[in-house]
């Protein structure tokens, strides 16, 4: 408050929420804003054990070659600001799509990637070949197909910033008469 009486910036404390992921060699962190003075939080920074700066964002993500230990820090204009920890990456990898068959048509329902971006994504079958894309990011994530007699398993990848996800485990197993 004395530093607002002023006329001085607040000073943003540490991100909130940190996450972080790993995908082709590079590493996603996210954050919800600080707690305090987030108004005033005009950059974020995520410096490795050296204090050396591998990633500036003006948006609660940021991407980077993958390190250890790592901290993602908030900033105001003076470059002043609190850390937090970035914890230890988990790899990228959507969950199987859930396929329903009705009348000779397969729905398959997709659920949300926990990233930070996502474009769209593209749902395979077990001969990779594309059976359904779904463009929109917003829930419910579904799209069909009319598929020929069969017996069938599908996968889903995403496509984001950083290039297509690794695919998913396969889907239940469904059969079309």
């Amino acid at each position: 408050p004395a530093l607002a009486a002023a006329g001085y910036p607040q000073i943003p404390s540490a991100p909130q929420n940190v996450t972080a992921t790993s995908m082709n060699g590079k590493t996603t962190a996210w954050w919800a804003v600080p707690r305090l003075a987030a108004e005033n939080a005009v950059n974020y920074e995520v410096r490795d054990a050296t204090g050396r700066t591998v990633c500036t964002s003006t948006q609660p993500y940021c991407t980077f070659d993958s390190v250890d230990q790592v901290t993602v820090r908030s900033l105001n204009n003076q470059n002043e600001g609190d850390a937090a920890e970035v914890p230890s990456p988990t790899p990228v990898r959507p969950l199987p799509p859930q396929a329903v068959v009705r009348n000779h048509k397969i729905t398959l329902q997709v659920q949300p990637l926990n990233y930070p971006v996502v474009s769209g994504y593209r749902v395979l079958n077990q001969s990779k070949k594309v059976v359904c894309r779904i463009s929109r990011t917003s829930a419910p994530l579904t799209c069909s197909a009319a598929l020929p007699a069969g017996r069938y398993r599908f996968t889903v990848s995403a496509t984001t910033p950083q290039g297509r996800t690794p695919e998913s485990g396969l889907s239940n197993l469904v059969v079309i008469s």
